[in-house]
């Protein structure tokens, strides 16, 4: 934010004329943005972001439309862009490649919103999924390549930092992209917190007696109509309250404290991510499957390799941030 803050500054004052301190303090920044979030993080259904997710979306487009449009129209003040390579594996391949992993990691809200759609049928599903990669996709390669294309191997982290921040048409550009990581945070918390719930105070559901069913059936549907994830998904109000205070203080605390964005990302890509994309969905098949006679040998097969691979990248990958975070504190 205090990039967005200077950009705007310097387009309606005067090159040379710097904003207040109190304007471009980061510090500030993330206390004004938890103020703001907090309230969105205490919700309790993913529908009710979706106003939200709109803008986030419309700024994502905006993003895009500035990667094409510079592309072929660079403003003055653009770096020259450094060698082009149709192939080129190093170590800043390696080091990325968590965070191309937490990229597509969107499996954590899949429960949720089969759970909140009207009709959660598997062909609904599958639109749902399909529409959801392949968007995510579309617009990852566009940004990467126009991007890489502009810069070439001067390409940085953060695309949007690369652009002259001389005219509005930018300005507002990196604004979007400030609005779209806001707002992508509370659809984080949501299933965050279900998951600490599950984890720390699941229950498993009695069994009741046969000449029970039908009540407690008709209880359930009750139920449901007011909980979306249904009896098992009810949570107290002090927990509800508890666990989004202590995921919105932690995260208050990482940003506060960390100003490497790619970071955290690449450890987050590195743990979290493979763990959701790879290790549990293989040990979850296996696990489902194993005892079925009939079910394919090699799709069991399969599934452990995907474990297994998940858990060699979870610790090499982890392995290189740890090696290049102490490298970067010796220099």
């Amino acid at each position: 934010m205090p990039a967005v803050v200077r950009s705007f500054y310097h387009v309606f004052t005067a090159p040379d004329v710097n904003p207040p301190w109190w304007a471009v303090s980061g510090h500030i920044w993330i206390m004004v943005f938890l103020a703001f979030l907090a309230p969105l993080c205490f919700l309790h259904r993913l529908d009710s972001l979706r106003h939200t997710s709109y803008v986030a979306l419309f700024s994502v487009l905006y993003l895009v439309c500035i990667v094409i449009f510079c592309y072929w129209f660079p403003p003055e003040g653009t770096v020259k862009p450094g060698p082009i390579h149709l192939i080129k594996f190093d170590k800043s391949f390696v080091s990325t490649f968590p965070v191309q992993v937490f990229a597509y990691t969107c499996a954590q809200n899949l429960f949720p919103l089969y759970n909140e759609l009207k009709s959660n049928t598997q062909p609904r599903m599958n639109i749902v999924i399909f529409t959801s990669i392949f968007s995510a996709t579309a617009t990852y390669e566009i940004i990467a390549l126009f991007g890489y294309l502009t810069f070439g191997s001067k390409v940085g982290a953060n695309i949007i930092a690369m652009y002259p921040s001389t005219t509005i048409f930018i300005a507002i550009g990196q604004f979007a992209i400030v609005v779209m990581v806001m707002f992508s945070y509370p659809l984080q918390v949501h299933p965050c917190r279900g998951c600490l719930d599950k984890v720390i105070g699941g229950t498993k559901k009695a069994v009741a007696p046969p000449s029970e069913t039908q009540s407690l059936n008709e209880e359930e549907i009750e139920e449901e109509e007011l909980d979306p994830h249904g009896s098992h998904g009810k949570m107290s109000k002090t927990k509800h309250v508890a666990l989004t205070s202590a995921i919105v203080g932690f995260g208050f605390v990482i940003a506060y404290f960390v100003d490497d964005l790619q970071l955290i990302l690449s450890f987050v890509g590195s743990t979290g991510s493979t763990t959701i994309s790879f290790i549990l969905p293989g040990l979850f098949y296996f696990k489902l499957f194993r005892n079925d006679p009939g079910h394919s040998r090699v799709l069991l097969g399969a599934a452990l390799a995907l474990a297994l691979y998940g858990a060699m990248i979870f610790v090499f990958c982890l392995t290189f941030n740890i090696i290049k975070v102490i490298d970067s504190h010796r220099v």
